[in-house]
Order: C-alpha cells, then structure tokens, then sequence
C-alpha cells in the first residue's frame, strides 16, 4: 500500500508490559486505555487467564477487573495486545560485529574501535595522534602510535613557525621507539620555488643527513606570517628487510623577504629493520607554535 512522505525507518518494537502489586482486591488499574478485556492477556501465577464476564477479568478504558480476589503472594501481569511499544535503542546484547561497518570494542577483552573519532575513520586515512606544539624542543610520534597495523604513514603540519629564524625542520627517524636516531640520505631530488624573482632552483643532495633541507637562503621564518604548512609521507615504516622512504610537500614563508616558497622532494633511510618513532623539531631552537597529525593510510 502507498504512503505519503518520507519513507519510515526500521525500528525495534515489543508489547508494552504491565506488572501489578497484587493485594486481596478484584480492582486493578491500568497503564494504558482499552476497549476491552480481549486487548490485554493477563497472567497470574504463571497462569493465563480467559476473559470475559463469565471469565476471569474483564477491562474497559484503565479499568481492570477480576472475577475472584487475588491475594499478596500472588504474582500477576498483563500484556497490552493491542499496544506495541517503539523503542529508539536496541535492547542490549543484540547488536553484533556483522550488522556495523566497523568492529566495535566489547566486554572483558573484546578488539576493535573505542572511540567516536576513530569510528568516524572510514577512508582510507585513520588519524592516530594530533599534536600543538607550545615552544616546545620537539614533537614526537612513539611505538603506541607507529605499530604493524600500517606500513605506510602521513603526517600533515600546518601554521608550523620556530622560534629561531632561519632555521631547518627536521624529522628523525628511530628503530628503538627513540633511544638513538638515524639518518636520511639525502640524495633525492629537492625543488625550492620561491615567488621572490620567479625562479626555481634545483638540488641535488649528497651525504646523510638528519634534515628534511629547506635551507639554502630559503629558510622558514620566526614570525607569526611565516608559518609552515605541508605534509610528509613514509613508506614501509613496519616492513623488515627493505629501505624506508620518505616524500615532503612544504609551503612557507622565507626569512628573508616573507616571500611564498614551495619545497618538495624525497629522502631514503637506509635501515631494514622497523621504524617505530619519529621525532620532529627545528634545527635549532624550539618549534614556538603549530600543530602535527599523525595519521595510518590504509592501502
């Protein structure tokens, strides 16, 4: 059969129940208005009793009335037949891992998702840990954050601005969650573009480094318009026996002439066992504001 407006949504539905202090009346008063005895059954002791005026009750509007007194020891209780009560949540215990799209956290021990805002992860980038920094050495990402639940690794910066001008961001990069650091090497391309006189310069790097190099004349400035944003991605952190990578995409201010600068390349850190830390800051001084998002891409 048609309807008219919005189509209704699926809902859980049960009989109102109505259980009764019994005392030695034949008068009891119900929850909700009848047209008869024939809407409600009635059950005492377990027992279900027939109605009708030659019966055991009869019911009109709330009135409810038996044919013989119960007494205290009785138990008693009517189901509303003609009433079925909607219910917004689901009763517990009937909710399972299959009927969601994300596994969900359960009693003594269960696995999965334990948060609104890790529920809310459903592409293909699940944020792990957002940090602002406050004049602070260092901002640092450990091995409750950097696991074998991902390989590869996004962290995005933004409003990013040291407290010493003319200075490098640097990211280091641990295999003992940052008991020692190794290095990059620095022998991938890097491209430093700068609107100052339209003209891109081109680097090639050698040697090893702990800096993602943003130098060269072209460093980030300390002040409040020079802020630093992009974001940087790592390959096969979690995966043994193979190189890391890293790639950068960073926008700024330089120190020099508060001019637009995009730099952009690439960095190998030549270890094959697992990088489970990460450690960003300046290369002198502290980072004076900004924020870092570590997040796990899902491939």
């Amino acid at each position: 059969m048609g309807y008219l407006g919005n189509t209704p949504a699926l809902s859980y539905t049960s009989f109102a129940v109505q259980h009764f202090t019994t005392s030695a009346t034949t008068s009891y008063t119900l929850d909700y208005s009848v047209a008869n005895e024939n809407e409600i059954r009635l059950v005492i002791n377990n027992v279900v009793q027939q109605p009708g005026s030659s019966y055991a009750y009869t019911a009109s509007g709330t009135s409810l009335t038996l044919s013989a007194a119960t007494s205290a020891t009785d138990t008693m209780y009517a189901v509303f037949l003609g009433k079925a009560v909607q219910t917004v949540t689901p009763a517990n215990n009937t909710i399972t891992n299959a009927m969601l799209s994300e596994t969900i956290t359960v009693a003594n021990g269960g696995t999965g998702v334990t948060t609104a805002s890790a529920l809310a992860n459903t592409g293909n980038l699940v944020l792990l840990s957002s940090q602002t920094a406050s004049n602070d050495a260092s901002i640092n990402f450990d091995n409750t954050l950097i696991t074998t639940t991902y390989d590869t690794y996004k962290v995005i910066f933004k409003n990013v601005i040291p407290s010493t001008d003319a200075t490098n961001l640097q990211c280091q990069p641990s295999i003992n969650n940052g008991s020692s650091f190794l290095d990059w090497h620095r022998n991938l391309q890097a491209n430093i573009s700068s609107h100052a006189n339209n003209t891109t310069l081109t680097r090639h790097n050698t040697g090893t480094s702990a800096s993602i190099v943003i130098g060269g004349g072209y460093s980030p400035g300390n002040a409040n318009e020079e802020n630093a944003n992009g974001e940087m991605t790592f390959y096969n952190l979690q995966t043994d026996n193979t190189n890391k990578h890293l790639t950068f995409l960073m926008c700024y201010e330089d120190n020099i002439t508060s001019n637009t600068v995009l730099a952009q390349g690439g960095h190998g850190c030549h270890t094959t066992s697992k990088i489970n830390y990460l450690r960003f800051s300046f290369s002198s001084g502290n980072i004076s504001s900004g924020q870092f998002s570590l997040y796990g891409v899902k491939t």
